[in-house]
């Protein structure tokens, strides 16, 4: 049995939920570290798919490997909270069940954390991966060291250096979990955006760095959210209102700031609206309401959602269609497939 310290540097702390098959793939990656300070903390939110057994299993080989399992199906915030919840490092690794963390991350991460223990966060690079069924995916290969990494001081710097990009996927977010503790996460709940609400409240003074190299693999499923209109609309919308909650509740984060979060990811926004318009997607009055008050800060993006709301609903299916049309005018812009919109 591998032996694992009581208090661990790093807890990679992973929701899953029916997430067996690639499950596997990530902490077998993991455990390939030869490095015994971390743990990873596995949060089953009810799991059917033999989820549950297998992580039990390991545990019982590997002391590196936490697992819990939620008495009820919390959903998505609520069980990467609990994750995180249920942690004991000083800092905390977020990771989707379906992504993955090179082994050499974690000793690259470890031992810049010990190098530079003022450090308050790490952003990580990663790779975007499209599954494609009856084929192995070689990870390794998209392995990539580096030492050329950049540091910075507060939030203001931080979305500077990186254009406005927030930290939504989560393998690229290591925090030191007491700053995590200082925010009531419960207020983010609903949005999916939990973590990013809970980085912007405490980052006004950070110190953070970007991880040179690249560790981390994102793959995108073939029948992920991205392909179905309700889950793309609710995902895309929850960044929105995640920032509206945070303009409620940070007193530093000016009006030009603000507007650069909200500009960032303007095309998931508009094509959203339009799912609104023409797939019927349900969402609250309440909650489209928030969304209009913080896309206020950017008159030009609120002028469009509001000419989307009164266009008439042919006109948003030719829309549709245009996008449809201009897929490969862009790299990583908007497409839309028969079962919905994709991201490339």
């Amino acid at each position: 049995m591998t032996q694992t310290c009581n208090s661990p540097l790093i807890s990679i702390c992973i929701p899953t939920y029916n997430g067996l098959p690639y499950l596997t793939i990530l902490i077998d990656e993991l455990l390939n570290s030869s490095i015994t300070n971390f743990d990873i903390v596995i949060s089953d939110d009810c799991s059917t798919d033999g989820t549950w057994e297998y992580v039990s299993a390991l545990s019982s080989v590997d002391d590196r490997v936490k697992c819990f399992r939620n008495s009820n199906n919390l959903g998505m915030d609520r069980n990467f909270s609990k994750s995180v919840a249920l942690a004991t490092g000083e800092y905390v690794w977020l990771s989707g069940q379906d992504d993955i963390i090179m082994h050499q991350g974690i000793e690259a991460v470890t031992k810049l954390l010990t190098d530079k223990s003022e450090l308050d966060f790490v952003y990580l690079n990663h790779v975007k991966v499209n599954e494609v069924h009856n084929q192995n995916v070689n990870f390794a290969m998209h392995l990539n060291f580096g030492n050329k990494h950049a540091y910075g001081h507060g939030f203001k710097e931080f979305v500077r250096y990186h254009d406005f990009e927030l930290p939504t996927f989560l393998p690229k977010y290591v925090l030191r979990r007491a700053l995590w503790e200082r925010v009531d996460v419960t207020k983010y709940f609903d949005t999916i955006y939990c973590q990013v609400g809970v980085f912007i409240e405490i980052s006004e003074h950070i110190e953070w760095c970007h991880l040179d190299g690249n560790y981390v693999v994102g793959l995108t499923p073939s029948d992920g959210w991205q392909t179905k209109p309700n889950d793309f609309t609710r995902i895309s919308l929850g960044m929105y209102l995640m920032l509206f909650i945070v303009s409620k509740h940070v007193d530093w984060l000016d009006s030009s700031t603000l507007k650069g979060l909200v500009d960032k990811n303007y095309k998931r926004l508009i094509l959203a609206f339009i799912l609104i318009k023409t797939h019927k997607v349900h969402f609250s009055d309440k909650s489209i309401g928030e969304i209009l008050e913080v896309v206020k800060s950017s008159p030009i993006l609120y002028l469009i959602v509001i000419s989307i709301f009164k266009m008439p609903r042919w006109f948003s299916l030719a829309m549709l269609k245009i996008i449809s049309v201009r897929r490969v005018f862009r790299k990583n812009f908007l497409s839309i497939t028969p079962q919905g919109p994709k991201i490339d």
